[in-house]
């Protein structure tokens, strides 16, 4: 009889076990922090968002992959911003800093929603319409660096990737970067508006910090391995490091690092909570306790026979 009991209590208590951790994975699951879509468009950039994908997971953001086949309706998606996150691919032919096209208001390629009621995109801005007219090359170097640093810490509108390299090792003019929806609510929206309370990021708005957490949370040191077989340089400005003289290496870099990315993330509000596989995780905490309570059962027939 007391076999019997302590039977019924290895069952009642792995049962108990079992549904408690089962609830706990679900909750997990349930908490995510976002579900964002990632625009591509070839084979090779489906590959980046497929890494980008499973580092993301790491601070509880969800991607879905939405690849376009049609180059002009890729274009049109980027231009009409109908997108959360985009890997966009630029060419720099011409020997000067001006990106204005780019990362202005006005510009032809202001895929990213910038206008200058945001933080800091009026001093953005202003600075890109400067740099035109300053004619000392010393001078305008220094501006564009200036320019560089404030784009990639107070606005950041891009996470830069990688240039391809010719086999002298010199770079080509085509790079690539993740470009953010400065509209879409979790990454920018009303959130560029907010600025943080947390001591030593007054500075900062909920927006950047949700796009610093992303930039902190991609490994590109591991996707340039896994897809380029680390034949490509990995870039850190968003003007080209194709134009040696003008591209600033001291800028803010957003070398992978979890621990940042999970600290901006929580001043940004939001609890990280990785995403998880929850049947898989349940079927393990499943097969164990069901493994032993027959294992138990069997040596108490066992010890019965005899």
């Amino acid at each position: 009889m007391n076999k019997i009991k302590s039977k019924i209590f290895v069952i009642l208590f792995m049962s108990f076990f079992v549904l408690t951790v089962f609830t706990t994975f679900i909750t997990a699951e349930d908490e995510e922090v976002a579900t964002l879509t990632i625009l591509i468009y070839n084979s090779t950039n489906k590959e980046i968002a497929l890494n980008i994908e499973e580092n993301l997971q790491e601070i509880g953001i969800t991607v879905i992959l939405d690849y376009e086949d049609s180059f002009s309706i890729f274009i049109a998606r980027l231009l009409d911003r109908d997108f959360d996150l985009a890997i966009v691919c630029i060419s720099s032919p011409a020997d000067t800093p001006d990106v204005s096209s780019v990362y202005a208001e006005g510009g032809c390629m202001n895929i990213f929603g910038i206008n200058r009621s945001i933080p800091y995109c009026n001093e953005s801005e202003n600075m890109l319409t400067d740099g035109i007219e300053i004619l000392n090359s010393t001078e305008r170097q220094l501006h564009y660096f200036n320019w560089q640093q404030l784009c990639m810490d107070k606005i950041v509108p891009i996470l830069p990737l990688f240039n391809a390299n010719f086999e002298n090792g010199s770079l080509m003019s085509i790079y690539n970067f993740l470009a953010f929806n400065l509209q879409n609510e979790f990454l920018g929206g009303s959130s560029n508006f907010e600025y943080l309370t947390d001591p030593g990021k007054e500075e900062y708005t909920r927006g950047v910090a949700v796009r610093k957490a992303i930039c902190y949370a991609i490994d590109r040191e591991f996707i340039n391995v896994d897809v380029h077989d680390y034949n490509y340089t990995i870039s850190h400005s968003p003007i080209n490091p194709y134009l040696e003289y003008w591209y600033y290496d001291e800028i803010i870099k957003y070398d992978y690092n979890l621990t940042l990315s999970e600290i901006w993330l929580t001043a940004a509000g939001y609890e990280v909570v990785p995403v998880t596989n929850t049947n898989y995780y349940v079927l393990n905490v499943l097969v164990v306790p069901i493994f032993l309570v027959l294992f138990k059962s069997k040596r108490f027939s066992k010890k019965k026979r005899r």
